[in-house]
């Protein structure tokens, strides 16, 4: 007999938990200018809790350069980011709305930053 104190053991797996996933990135220095390869692998989560549904694998590749130079007193940041570069279709296995919506497609930012000092 069980008391109600008593840990039951289940079979079940937990809910939102993440895949194996690794991230190879270089950094590439060229006097002032820096570019960032990127890609990320998710694999295959299909250890899932009983209202889950499978997620399958991806493999996703951004790009990023940072040009930087200083003058009196500042420093001047230009960065340039591009997200999903293949624009690739993909699910994040821990997202609550993965059901619902994959993740973001191709994107590109680009931003200005000034450092005093």
């Amino acid at each position: 007999m069980v008391s109600a104190f008593q840990k039951v053991p289940t079979r079940s797996d937990q809910p939102h938990i993440p895949p194996l996933s690794a991230r190879l990135e270089l950094e590439i220095p060229w006097k002032a200018l820096t570019i960032s390869p990127e890609i990320v692998f998710n694999a295959r989560q299909s250890r899932v809790f009983r209202d889950e549904v499978p997620t399958a694998a991806s493999a996703i590749a951004n790009l990023s350069a940072t040009y930087v130079f200083g003058a009196r007193h500042s420093t001047h940041i230009i960065a340039l980011r591009a997200d999903n570069l293949t624009n690739q279709e993909y699910r994040r296995h821990s997202s609550l709305i993965k059901d619902l919506a994959p993740e973001m497609g191709r994107g590109v930012r680009l931003t200005y930053s000034i450092k005093f000092f």
